[in-house]
């Protein structure tokens, strides 16, 4: 995989900071809207979600969260590093997620694939 270009680094971070400012926001259909039709994500506090449901699902729950304790999440990630490979690519994405009221419990992204789509790039499986 080659290096990124400027313009796709700066789609593929724009792609993830909607992505986390939606979930931050518990917008559930901005977050689905991020992902491609068989998308996937692990999360290490939740498990595993693919498809349109299930990452509808994973949205949901945080939002329950968010409602029944009050608690209000914030993304943050830093050194971002893109690898293109023709409509794919993958990203290094160091990112860190304490949650509020466990402050035990941290969560840490790793690598992401990114796939172009109609409309722009989305996270894919």
């Amino acid at each position: 995989m080659a290096t990124a270009s400027m313009q796709d680094w700066f789609l593929i971070n724009e792609l993830f900071t909607r992505y986390a400012t939606s979930l931050d926001r518990c917008d559930l259909e901005a977050v689905v809207g991020c992902f491609s039709e068989h998308g996937s994500l692990q999360s290490p506090l939740l498990g595993r979600f693919e498809g349109a449901a299930g990452i509808r699902d994973f949205a949901l729950r945080t939002a329950r969260v968010r409602r029944d304790h009050g608690t209000q999440f914030r993304h943050v990630w830093s050194n971002l590093r893109v690898d293109v490979d023709g409509g794919r690519a993958r990203h290094l994405l160091p990112a860190r997620l304490r949650h509020p009221r466990r402050p035990d419990r941290t969560a840490v992204a790793g690598r992401v694939r990114v796939r172009a789509a109609p409309g722009g790039r989305r996270l894919a499986a």
